[in-house]
């Protein structure tokens, strides 16, 4: 199968943040080596700037953009949904499911149960990993989790941060679990130059703790401007 073009469904919930940036450069690179993608996106997120970004991932799609819905939280959609994604991935001739964060983490391994040939992968990007140790709904959701390890042919981490936390909080899995980090574009080297207004330190991120801004601003603390310098923060 790795020596031949492979037919993939990226499955997801909302495409915001790193998730996004994740599914966005993989989709872009596995089509231009030969692959055929598709996505599967909740439709209950929908918003301008998500169908921006979906549109235009359109050009390298080739098995299409499809929405379904998918509640952030527990809903009747998780009944529905693998079912409708096992319907279009063997409309489609699926070769991998691969699941992005918990909801289309599970979604991708149920839809794969019962199909022997195709392939199902999960990488969590924090979902569950975010939940505080003793917390009811983090435990409900990890033993989910750990019940679904012997359904999931392989687990791709972004960082070894998160495979290590996914051993700790979940399981050890038997399967492959390589950590891939995010790469960085070309472009994105591009020098920059500051406006007059710019600020040294910016946090770009949802306002939760898990994104670490707490530990932000006691390292701001020791910050100090160079002498007769100003700072912007």
């Amino acid at each position: 199968m790795a020596d031949a073009p492979l037919r993939i469904l990226q499955i997801l919930r909302a495409p915001v943040g790193g998730l996004f940036r994740h599914v966005n450069d993989l989709t872009r690179e596995l089509a231009a080596r030969g692959h055929q993608i598709g996505i599967v996106a909740d439709s209950l997120a929908k918003d301008g700037l998500t169908e921006e970004r979906l549109n235009g991932l359109k050009p390298f799609a080739t098995l299409g953009i499809h929405s379904l819905p998918m509640p952030r939280t527990i809903g009747p959609g998780d009944l529905t949904a693998p079912f409708a994604i096992r319907a279009i991935a063997n409309k489609l001739d699926v070769d991998v499911l691969h699941g992005h964060g918990a909801k289309g983490g599970l979604n991708a391994r149920w839809a794969r149960i019962g199909a022997r040939k195709r392939v199902a992968l999960y990488t969590p990007h924090g979902g569950v990993l975010n939940y505080k140790v003793g917390s009811p709904v983090g435990l409900m959701f990890r033993l989910f989790e750990k019940g679904m390890v012997d359904f999931t042919d392989g687990f791709i981490f972004e960082s070894r941060f998160a495979q290590q936390a996914f051993f700790r909080m979940i399981a050890e899995p038997t399967q492959p679990t390589p950590v891939i980090y995010n790469g960085l574009k070309p472009d994105e080297f591009e020098p920059i130059t500051p406006g007059p207004d710019a600020k040294d330190f910016v946090f770009i991120g949802e306002f939760r703790a898990v994104k670490g801004i707490p530990q932000l601003f006691d390292a701001l603390v020791d910050v100090r401007a160079p002498t007769g310098g100003r700072q912007h923060w």
